[in-house]
């Protein structure tokens, strides 16, 4: 074993200190995981109902979550993680982590917002005085708990965000920017006839909407991720496909396949990609495909040079002659040469990837507003630079240190695989 810091510690320590400093939620959401559970065996159709992209997202943070303590603890003695941890390991792992568990480590919804005149612009560390009415949107709340549907869901729509508030008597009085207001406490969810009042903290401030900044800068990155990969996915698979067969094939195919990778190699990729949004729309898929189409070039040239050297060398040409099958001479004899090159282009081309995608949010072309993106975080905040400097400062970081990360990876790599460095 190694001495040091090793991947097993880094893992016990973002574990404890989620489990440690998170516990409410974690709690929270395992309860209404259980809750579901066993509603979807009493009363399917009600359960299938309830059932979103953003409590889908909830359940699978704490599935994730129980399977990641389960591999931790069964894999202790593991070499790989006794394995001594650098700064560039860590740091992975850390955006890892939170890409992974955004629904528990962030405070709420990052699209969800209320009481605009009291949340908006909040510099960063603020907080204030949060509670729930009993008046449920969908169904009747029982202290917290819907009659219909046993669920303990904190309903988002029913929160008040205020200043300070106080109970006189049977009624609830709470301060919004200097006006004071007033509600029975009948509509407010109470414990032991006493108002549940909970302190919001805003780590990075609130936006021109009264939307958590630190839950939209988390959320972003999984967007953001979450395109490069898919994305880079589709440039890596049509630049060696195409790179093969116009290496591989006659000189005719050759010289077809290189014009067009030429043609595209005129445009910048973000004016391609720019193009074809303006007349297909912006969407998800859109965008991944858009991005994924417009970066194919650079691997289609490394491919196609490797596999015209490589076919000309005496083991090529022995396996061919044996009458091996075009996808096995790839797979078998191809790939493991130019795997180094390969792998490298396609880290950084997930890099490029990131930054393009930020772009087509900064000028518009971005996911619809339930997708929080970098791009459009910076965009919204041009406005509100000089005194609000959180709502650009933030994404910006996010996304800066997101291309280092990318960038140092692809030439750690570069490094550790290619003997000639």
């Amino acid at each position: 074993m190694k001495k040091g810091f090793s991947l097993l510690h880094l893992m016990l320590l973002i574990l404890i200190s989620l489990i440690l400093i998170r516990f409410d939620r974690i709690s929270e959401i395992s309860n209404q995981l259980a809750s579901w559970i066993g509603l979807l065996f009493t009363d399917f159709n009600s359960a299938w109902s309830q059932l979103n992209l953003s409590l889908f997202d909830d359940f699978m943070s704490i599935i994730i979550l129980l399977h990641v303590i389960v591999i931790t603890l069964l894999f202790k003695n593991n070499k790989l993680f006794n394995t001594k941890i650098t700064l560039l390991g860590g740091s992975l792992i850390l955006l890892t982590a939170a890409i992974l568990f955004a629904p528990l480590i962030s405070n709420q919804n990052p699209n969800f917002f209320t009481d605009v005149g009291t949340t908006k612009l909040l510099p960063p560390m603020s907080s204030k005085k949060v509670f729930s009415t009993t008046e449920c949107t969908s169904h009747n709340f029982n202290p917290g708990r819907c009659k219909k549907c046993g669920l303990s869901i904190n309903n988002e729509n029913n929160m008040v965000f205020a200043d300070s508030c106080y109970l006189s008597g049977t009624n609830f009085c709470f301060f919004q920017k200097g006006t004071k207001k007033t509600l029975p406490l009948a509509s407010i969810i109470t414990s032991e006839n006493k108002p549940i009042v909970k302190n919001a903290h805003f780590i990075l401030g609130t936006d021109q909407f009264g939307r958590d900044v630190f839950s939209r800068v988390l959320y972003g990155a999984r967007v953001s991720i979450l395109i490069g990969i898919l994305a880079t996915l589709i440039s890596l698979t049509l630049g060696i496909s195409l790179g093969f067969w116009a290496g591989f094939s006659n000189s005719r195919v050759s010289i077809v396949l290189t014009r067009i990778n030429e043609t595209f190699l005129l445009f910048p990729m973000i004016f391609l990609a720019i193009m074809i949004l303006m007349f297909f729309g912006s969407n998800f898929l859109s965008i991944v495909l858009v991005l994924g189409l417009s970066g194919w070039m650079g691997l289609f040239k490394i491919v196609k040079e490797e596999v015209i050297k490589i076919k000309s060398k005496d083991y090529f040409l022995s396996s061919k002659a044996l009458g091996i099958p075009k996808r096995d001479l790839l797979f078998i004899d191809i790939l493991p040469v130019i795997a180094v090159p390969i792998t490298v282009n396609t880290l950084f081309q997930f890099g490029n990837v990131i930054i393009a995608e930020s772009a087509l949010s900064f000028l518009g072309l971005s996911l619809s507003s339930d997708f929080p993106s970098w791009g459009t975080m910076i965009e919204n905040g041009q406005e509100y630079i000089r005194h609000a400097w959180w709502l650009v400062t933030f994404p910006s970081l996010a996304l800066v240190l997101t291309l280092l990360l990318s960038n140092n990876f692809a030439q750690f790599i570069n490094k550790k695989l290619d003997p000639r460095i």
